[in-house]
């Protein structure tokens, strides 16, 4: 039997295996094949993040230095696609014809070189996140909008954001250190045939909200308020199927000090409506101190860069936060909406009598809540 050194390639497990040339030849093949498919997953993930950063609204900006950054990128991850496939290719070529050793030291060349350019595009691409935040947000909502047009229907954007705090520290009830990970659902965006869901976490998670008696127990914290946001800021895009909305939740340190962090979206940009439906909410974080009214951001009160991103910021016993979750872009022109929905929201308390009338053009009896035809009529005419 051939050594376990020959073909250029040292296996000091080989004689332990009592394995022939030939079934020596096929471990390493089936190995090799195992490691390009993690390593061209990950290529392809990448170059799709790639590909859809010119869909943002701040690639215009972008330098001619940042440009040809990213125009290398593209290039690269291309080369690495190849040379991860390009094993698959050859295999093919090379079937039946007695040549799995070279079909080995083809292949393993391509992976090493594929290997070595795919590291530096993602180096790359992490810096320009950081100029053209949230690339995979944009893929999935480019694709989305997408499959929307071509197919004549769909749905609007999301909320999209889990609107992640961590809070941490040292209980006061065990004298034990704790972390709390804590995150809360955002509204959908209306579909071309239903409303949006509500309080939902985004499409690519699968995670429940927090329940207020298992925050109580586990953490040093007190829950103030839990309920759907209604706010001007975060309340969901009318239309003829509105948004879902997001959640509000109040939060008060009740240990002797916790930091805490935050790593949300859509604090600024709207999720876009479609097919004439409004822009849903914004993401919102606020800060208030112990015996004071009035809410500030992060900026305001810390000097933090961001407002929806910081970290290790520190609260003090009686500190609350302010955690209001996004609501849906709609579908739709408002106008067209049932009224009769209007007026079943106005009775669960989504919207007052004055913003069905503003928004929806629908007039309410201010007795009983029912609709008044006649004057919705005019009012949308």
């Amino acid at each position: 039997m051939p050594s376990a050194e020959s073909h250029g390639e040292r296996d000091e497990f080989a004689p332990a295996r009592r394995e022939t040339e030939a079934q020596r030849n096929d471990r390493n093949l089936s190995e090799l094949i195992q490691e390009l498919r993690v390593a061209g997953l990950g290529v392809q993930v990448l170059f799709g993040f790639l590909l859809s950063l010119p869909f943002t609204q701040r690639f215009a900006r972008l330098s001619g230095g940042q440009r040809d950054l990213y125009l290398t990128c593209i290039m690269l991850s291309a080369v690495a696609t190849v040379l991860f496939v390009g094993p698959v290719a050859y295999h093919r070529l090379v079937f039946r014809r007695d040549m799995k050793e070279d079909l080995l030291r083809i292949a393993n060349m391509m992976a090493i070189v594929g290997l070595c350019a795919a590291p530096i595009f993602p180096v790359a691409l992490t810096w320009l996140t950081k100029v053209l935040p949230n690339a995979a947000t944009v893929l999935t909502y480019v694709i989305l909008g997408a499959i929307s047009e071509i197919a004549g229907k769909g749905t609007a954007s999301d909320g999209d954001t889990c609107g992640i705090l961590s809070l941490g520290g040292m209980d006061p009830r065990s004298g034990e250190a704790f972390a709390h990970l804590h995150f809360d659902g955002g509204g959908w965006g209306g579909r071309h045939d239903h409303d949006g869901n509500s309080a939902q976490v985004p499409k690519t998670s699968n995670c429940a909200n927090t329940p207020i008696e298992v925050l109580e127990t586990r953490y040093p914290l007190e829950c103030v308020e839990y309920s759907l946001n209604t706010g001007v800021t975060g309340r969901p895009g009318a239309g003829e199927f509105r948004g879902g909305f997001g959640t509000r939740r109040v939060m008060r340190v009740t240990a002797e000090s916790m930091t805490l962090s935050a790593h949300t979206n859509r604090n600024r940009v709207h999720p876009w409506g479609k097919a004439g439906g409004e822009e849903g909410g914004n993401c919102t974080v606020r800060l208030r101190r112990r015996g004071e009214e009035e809410w500030k951001t992060a900026p305001e009160l810390l000097g933090t860069i961001s407002a929806g991103k910081f970290a290790n910021v520190e609260l003090r016993e009686g500190d609350e936060v302010l955690l209001g979750m996004p609501g849906g872009a709609g579908y739709g022109d408002p106008a067209a909406r049932d009224p009769q929905l209007v007026a079943e929201d106005v009775r669960n308390g989504l919207y007052t009598p004055a913003e069905a009338l503003e928004i929806y053009g629908v007039a309410l009896d201010p007795a009983s809540g029912e609709v008044l035809q006649a004057e919705t009529e005019q009012n949308r005419s």
